[in-house]
């Protein structure tokens, strides 16, 4: 991704939610079902408080990176990805931050114009100095596979896919908004190893 247009007004909105601190597993029902007892939400139960942002819409502009495998002329993958895009297909739904904010997508239309968020929400020194920092924001994790790991992810290599544990070290990069509303991420982001300040 080369860059985020931000077309429409920050709008903000406060969700309080209950949710359950330990996953339902088999295991869990087991150890339930030994000790004659069952599931007790009252102690299980923590409240979560999420500040999102509604009525968002965005244009990204991104380049298609091919893979070692995948051998085809450019043009096929293009035209591939454009049908789903017209379609609104994905093989992953796309989410905007947690899977919980899922993304509906469809072509960008020639009228889709940068909000002037600079001037919104960083007033006129922002403006004046024509961008607006909006401070840390993640750009990826990066996942090391160890045995006792946190997390289970797919990994890809030679051998094809497989399911590993492993650590995820996420990767931050510093935002900021600048004609107006535009985010650009860092080129040097997606070089191996690559950070930026």
């Amino acid at each position: 991704m080369r860059e985020i247009h931000v077309l429409k007004e920050v709008k903000r909105h406060s969700i309080l939610r209950n949710e359950v601190k330990n996953p339902a597993s088999a295991k869990a029902a087991q150890d339930w079902a030994k000790k004659g007892g069952g599931f007790d939400a009252e102690d299980d139960r923590s409240q979560r408080h999420a500040l999102v942002l509604r009525d968002v819409a965005y244009v990204i502009c991104a380049d298609i990176v091919l893979q070692p495998h995948a051998t085809d002329p450019l043009t096929k993958y293009t035209e591939m990805f454009q049908r789903r895009v017209d379609k609104g297909q994905a093989f992953h739904q796309p989410y905007l931050g947690t899977r919980e904010f899922t993304a509906f997508f469809s072509p960008a239309e020639p009228e889709d114009r940068p909000a002037n968020l600079v001037r919104q929400l960083g007033g006129d020194y922002a403006e004046a100095r024509g961008e607006l920092s909006l401070g840390p924001m993640l750009f990826d994790l990066s996942f090391q596979e160890v045995k006792k790991g946190r997390v289970k992810y797919r990994a890809h290599g030679q051998g094809g896919p497989r399911w590993v544990q492993g650590n995820a070290t996420p990767r931050f990069f510093e935002a900021r908004l600048t004609d107006g509303g535009i985010l650009r991420v860092p080129p040097e982001l997606y070089t191996p190893g690559g950070e930026s300040a």
